[in-house]
C-alpha cells in the first residue's frame, strides 16, 4: 500500500505536470517576440487543416448571431530596408513596439495575431466596416509615433455582415466565408502598398478590377497563393 505522504507527493507531481502542460500549450499559441497570438491559434487554412481555430469560432458566432465581424491586415512599410539600415535586433524591437501599440489601441474583445514576418492580423468582433476603418486609421497614426525612428504601416480591412448590401456585392469584393476575412484584408493591404503606403484601404470599397489586379500581383510575388485556397473552402 502507498502511504499518505507518498500519495500526496504523487498528486503534487501530477498537479505540477498539469500546470506545466497548460503553460506549454499556451506558449505554443503565442508568438514569443510580440506576445501576440500566432497563426496556429488563428487556425487559417493549412496551419490548421481542421479549420477549428479562432477565425472559425468568431465567424460562426457572427453568422449565428447575425453580427458584424471585421478584420485588419497590417504590414510594416519597407521593413527589409529598416532591418538593413539599423540591423535585425532593432527590427525586432520595432516589430515589438508596433505590436505593443496595437495591444494598447484595440479593445479587449479584439484579437491580434502575428500573421507572419512583419504582418499582423486582427479580428474585430461586433464591428462593422465603418468601425474597422476608424480603428485602422487610429492604429496607423499611433504606430507612426510609437518609435523614435520613423516607421509606417499599410493596412487593409475587410468586413462580414448579413445586410442586403453585402449580399448584392460582386464576388470579388464581399466576404462570404471565414477565409475571406484574411484574403480580402490582405488584398486591400497590398492595394495600400501599391498606392503609396502609410494608408488604409477597405476591401468593400475596391472595384472588381482593383481586386483582380491585386490578386494577380500577390500571386506573382507568392506563387503558392494560387493553390492556397481550395475550391469551395468554407
Amino acid at each position: 500500500m502507498i502511504d499518505r505522504t507518498t500519495e500526496l507527493g504523487m498528486w503534487k507531481k501530477k498537479a505540477i505536470h498539469f500546470t506545466e502542460m497548460k503553460k506549454l500549450s499556451s506558449m505554443a499559441l503565442i508568438d514569443p517576440l510580440t506576445g501576440l497570438f500566432n497563426r496556429r491559434y488563428l487556425g487559417y487554412l493549412k496551419d490548421n487543416p481542421s479549420g477549428v481555430g479562432q477565425l472559425q469560432r468568431e465567424f460562426d458566432e457572427a453568422v449565428r448571431g447575425k453580427q458584424d465581424l471585421s478584420s485588419l491586415m497590417i504590414d510594416i512599410d519597407d521593413f527589409k530596408e529598416y532591418n538593413d539600415t539599423y540591423g535585425h535586433p532593432e527590427g525586432d524591437l520595432a516589430l515589438k513596439a508596433v505590436a505593443d501599440t496595437i495591444k494598447k489601441t484595440i479593445r479587449d474583445i479584439d484579437i491580434p495575431f502575428r500573421y507572419g514576418g512583419e504582418e499582423i492580423f486582427i479580428l474585430l468582433p461586433q464591428t462593422a466596416v465603418d468601425g474597422a476603418k476608424i480603428l485602422a486609421e487610429r492604429l496607423r497614426e499611433n504606430i507612426a509615433t510609437s518609435l523614435e525612428r520613423p516607421i509606417t504601416v499599410s493596412i487593409g480591412a475587410a468586413s462580414y455582415h448579413n445586410s442586403k448590401e453585402n449580399r448584392d456585392r460582386a464576388f470579388e469584393t464581399k466576404v462570404e466565408k471565414k477565409d475571406d476575412l484574411v484574403e480580402k484584408a490582405d488584398i486591400a493591404m497590398y492595394f495600400s502598398k501599391q498606392t503609396g503606403k502609410n494608408r488604409v484601404t477597405i476591401a468593400n470599397d475596391m472595384t472588381q478590377i482593383d481586386v483582380l489586379k491585386m490578386k494577380e500581383h500577390r500571386e506573382k510575388l507568392h506563387p503558392y497563393l494560387k493553390q492556397q485556397l481550395p475550391a469551395g473552402a468554407k
